[in-house]
């Protein structure tokens, strides 16, 4: 039989005699604890930090330990939520304060993390001089509390696009395994300020934040997503190397997040230290939330104590990463040069309408400067055979309503598409307002780029934004969406984008009401139908006030063009797509609306009855 791999746990050698801070008592640790200032997040956590690095460097028996660094776990936990208010929501190229704030963040977090990992391996050695408590006890909770806390560390790093320091996801694993042998992963551990439960569950709830492509979610979305995975940890399981099925595989003597299971079959090579996670209910847990919104919209069923806890498109995003194998479709080429790149719908529908805005296009119509002038009104102005040929009858059984959240829809408008009072706004303001930056091109493929940002990245940059593309010395526009972001340790940042469109038109939309009303108009984005790959033509709307089945009108200069939404075919925190059909005129819309001929005078008050 082949020995077990010894653990890889690296401890701080007992070089102190006393703490210069209190008495190494629990008793006294929390008298001191109580004097910290709370108001002063910084000073707070350097003597936080002071004093568990001091603890770790003390030579004292585990169940103490325990205890002293559990009086300590509050203020902990208080520091590092007031040090995170300082780097989160930020630029993702932080300014030097909040990297300081970040840095003292982790630190904290790792030397909590050393001390708790101290506790088990001390209660292992010490076994037979506890005088009172069980060992075994105090083992499970000091692993508990450790790998809980380096969860906390994982996550924050995510949330800022960082790469995980190189040996955590070592120190991870070996903290679970050292678990594993002790035979004691799978005993609930009380724990009021993370949540109750097994370390299995806690170090399943940490590999899976990791192997759900976190770079491709938005900052504010994945502790939503890291709790997610805690409420449904019943439905995620570890299983050994001997069973042969799961999705993600898990080496504990790497240093890597785990990987897809690629070749299922192949499981001879695999050895007592790899580990199996198998997520099929879970991820058939998240369809069927996805069907609920879908038919219910008010309300979500993925709910922790009433709070709403995730969206549809994370939804999809997590059924995507964690459902099935995901294989670069594409493959990528080295290249060279600069881009343009412009961010958000507002900036892309300045500079794809010939950097004019939005009023002038709504009163203007097509550029006279565009090359597509005359292709928007071929492609608009089509025959009214193939129109009534396209309207069929099934989205007459569709039991939507067209009525839209006039809060929601007011929010997004303001937000993202509001017709501001540019007409008497300089050049260099309009350039400062829908701004163009300059990205290095690191690699490309036959999807999208992998762009180098290394000027200081916009506040408002955020995964699944909607982006134009130009290259060097022309005018010409590309339509992208930015799939991920990744901060390199040397401050640079690189994001991938995945192409939309080779082109687009500029429009105004407005949702037709009950009766014949319409909203104001707001900023959309058509895709032109490209037959080459058999994809059909769509509209870029933003995220609120937009829904399947909506008739709107598309505005251009003096022409008006009538739609209905079909299939919803993307969304994101940012904007959604639809596909769309046309609709002849307005009397038309009406009519498919409330069931209206015009010739019978009946029909105009049935629909009421």
């Amino acid at each position: 039989m082949t020995e077990a791999p010894p653990i890889k746990l690296r401890i701080p050698r007992a070089e102190l005699s006393s703490c210069s801070l209190f008495d190494v008592t629990p008793a006294a640790a929390a008298k001191w604890a109580e004097d910290l200032p709370l108001t002063n997040a910084k000073l707070m956590s350097r003597g936080l930090l002071k004093a568990t690095w001091e603890l770790n460097r003390i030579d004292m028996p585990a169940d103490q330990r325990l205890a002293i660094l559990n009086s300590l776990r509050r203020p902990v936990h208080t520091a590092l939520n007031s040090l995170a208010t300082h780097f989160l929501n930020q630029p993702l190229s932080l300014p030097a304060e909040a990297r300081e704030m970040f840095e003292l963040a982790d630190n904290l977090a790792k030397q909590v993390t050393t001390g708790y990992t101290l506790v088990a391996v001390q209660a292992i050695q010490q076994r037979g001089r506890f005088q009172s408590g069980s060992p075994a006890k105090t083992t499970c909770e000091g692993l508990h509390r450790a790998i809980s806390i380096a969860g906390r560390r994982f996550l924050q790093t995510l949330q800022l696009y960082k790469p995980i320091e190189r040996g955590s996801w070592l120190e991870l694993y070996q903290l679970y395994l050292l678990c594993d042998r002790q035979q004691l992963s799978d005993i609930k551990v009380t724990d009021e300020l993370d949540g109750s439960c097994s370390v299995k569950a806690r170090f399943t709830q940490i590999c899976l934040l990791g192997s759900c492509r976190p770079n491709q979610l938005r900052q504010k979305d994945l502790p939503v997503v890291y709790r997610q995975f805690y409420e449904q940890r019943e439905l995620c399981h570890l299983l050994p190397a001997s069973s042969g099925e799961g999705l993600l595989i898990i080496d504990l003597g790497s240093d890597s997040a785990p990987v897809y299971n690629t070749e299922p079959e192949n499981t001879s090579e695999l050895g007592a230290q790899h580990r199996y996670l198998f997520i099929e209910p879970l991820t058939t847990r998240f369809k069927e939330h996805i069907n609920y919104i879908r038919h219910r919209p008010a309300k979500s069923i993925v709910e922790n104590h009433k709070e709403p806890m995730l969206s549809t498109d994370v939804l999809e995003h997590l059924v995507s990463s964690l459902g099935q194998v995901n294989i670069r479709g594409f493959s990528r080429t080295q290249a060279a040069g600069t881009m343009h790149i412009v961010v958000g719908l507002a900036s892309v529908h300045f500079h794809i309408a010939g950097e004019r805005i939005f009023e002038r296009v709504l009163q203007e119509g097509p550029s006279s400067e565009s090359k597509h002038t005359s292709d928007v009104a071929a492609f608009l102005h089509r025959s009214d055979t193939d129109q009534n040929a396209r309207e069929t009858a099934e989205t007459e059984d569709q039991s939507v309503t067209d009525e839209i959240s006039d809060d929601a829809y007011s929010q997004e408008r303001s937000r993202t598409a509001r017709i501001a009072p540019d007409d008497d706004l300089s050049g260099a303001e309009l350039s400062r307002r829908y701004p163009k930056h300059r990205v290095r091109v690191i690699n490309s493929s036959t999807g999208g780029y992998c762009l180098e940002w290394s000027s200081a990245l916009p506040r408002s940059v955020k995964t699944g934004d909607v982006v134009g593309l130009s290259e060097e010395g022309t005018k010409d526009w590309v339509i992208a969406t930015i799939r991920w972001v990744s901060q390199l340790e040397n401050a640079k940042t690189l994001i991938g984008v995945s192409l939309l469109s080779p082109s687009a038109f500029a429009f105004g939309a407005q949702t037709i009401k009950k009766l014949g009303e319409v909203s104001d108009p707001v900023r959309v984005l058509l895709l032109p139908e490209i037959s080459l790959t058999g994809t059909p033509q769509t509209l870029i709307t933003p995220r609120l006030g937009f829904k399947e089945f909506q008739k709107i009108s598309l505005i251009q200069g003096n022409q008006s063009h009538y739609a209905q939404l079909q299939r919803q075919v993307s969304s994101t925190p940012s904007y959604s797509q639809f596909a769309f059909r046309y609709m002849q005129q307005l009397k038309d819309v009406m009519a498919d609306e409330h069931g209206i001929l015009d010739k019978n005078p009946f029909n105009a008050v049935w629909h009421y009855l």
